[in-house]
């Protein structure tokens, strides 16, 4: 009865060892294009390009689908509220100004946690970078 309890502690904790180092091996999952998504982004580039003195473009990308793209351009600010969502490698946005809904569709090239690149149905190509909140 003894050695049959003392094989089935061994047993039961080479199976504990086994579990946790297979689970350890596994692979991390990458973030979800959504997740990745979320944050605040500034416009850098356009077709590979800079993008003109004085002209900001910025996008707060919510947890809760909701968007906000602020422009500044010759001494003029606009801000659009809209909503967002993702398909695969295709983001929708819809915003509202005046009272006209806007739907915007565009084909995600680059996503990851400093890049944001995407290419709307006229093949311009837009690259964002993330801004990362000032440490105190």
């Amino acid at each position: 009865m003894r050695r049959t309890t003392t094989w089935m502690i061994a047993l039961l904790g080479l199976a504990l060892v086994l579990t946790t180092w297979a689970t350890a091996e596994e692979p991390k999952e990458k973030p979800a294009a959504e997740k990745l998504l979320i944050g605040q982004w500034k416009m850098v580039k356009q077709n590979g390009q800079p993008l003109p003195d004085g002209v900001k473009i910025a996008v707060e990308v919510g947890k809760d689908n909701k968007l906000k793209v602020m422009f500044e351009a010759m001494g003029k600010k606009d801000t659009l509220n809209g909503t967002w969502s993702i398909k695969e490698k295709t983001l929708t946005t819809t915003v509202t100004k005046e009272g006209k809904e806007t739907i915007t569709v565009v084909e995600i090239k680059t996503l990851d946690e400093k890049t944001f690149i995407y290419v709307d149905k006229d093949k311009i190509e837009l690259e964002f970078e993330r801004v990362m909140a000032e440490k105190k």
